[in-house]
């Protein structure tokens, strides 16, 4: 039987973040591994961790935007403002949703740190003695880097998206703007002395 451990997880890469590798490096085999390696596994896995905290810190603000934007459109009349406001609650929508692929890839970029941590640590431990079979933690980790790097192409067609709706806001905000000028100059001025 050979010195590695199983550790038996549900896993899904849709909520990976709360998940470990199943194939992990049992502690007493880590132990032989120096703290000076040690300490860089561990800032690689804390590194993707507050990737994820801050990718779901933005999700929360921008669910809140579209939450505003609507609230808004209720309370709003003026046909020409709700344009802007329709472009508005566009680019919420669309910020929200390139947000949420954002924590999707931060969760799956965690779980390939972790995978990448045990694979490093299987390599140091098999050079070192140990009876491993290290091609099954590279086979973990190339197929949890294939994840990731599967949703930073969606990421990226997301982010593609909010920012051409951000540049359809921008353009329904200056045509409100040019026909506020147009109305207000067609108003009588007053006589000036």
């Amino acid at each position: 039987m050979s010195n590695y451990a199983l550790v038996l997880v549900g896993f899904s890469l849709m909520a990976c973040s709360s998940q470990s590798p199943t194939l992990r490096v049992g502690d007493a085999q880590a132990s032989r591994i120096d703290a000076g390696e040690r300490e860089r596994l561990a800032r690689e896995g804390a590194t993707a961790r507050e990737e994820l905290t801050r990718a779901e810190g933005e999700v929360a603000h921008a669910q809140e935007v579209v939450r505003v934007v609507a609230a808004e459109r209720k309370r709003t009349q003026e046909p020409q403002l709700l344009r802007v406001l329709d472009a508005k609650s566009q680019w919420a929508s669309t910020r929200s949703s390139w947000r949420e692929i954002q924590v999707e890839c931060a969760r799956r970029h965690e779980y390939a740190a972790i995978a990448k941590g045990e694979l490093d640590k299987a390599e140091i431990v098999s050079r070192n003695g140990a009876d491993l079979d290290v091609e099954r933690f590279r086979g973990q980790y190339g197929g949890a880097h294939a994840a990731w790097s599967k949703c930073n192409g969606k990421l990226a067609a997301a982010h593609a998206a909010a920012d051409a709706a951000e540049g359809q806001l921008a353009a329904a905000k200056s045509q409100y703007a040019h026909d506020k000028l147009v109305a207000a100059s067609a108003e009588p001025q007053p006589p000036t002395k």
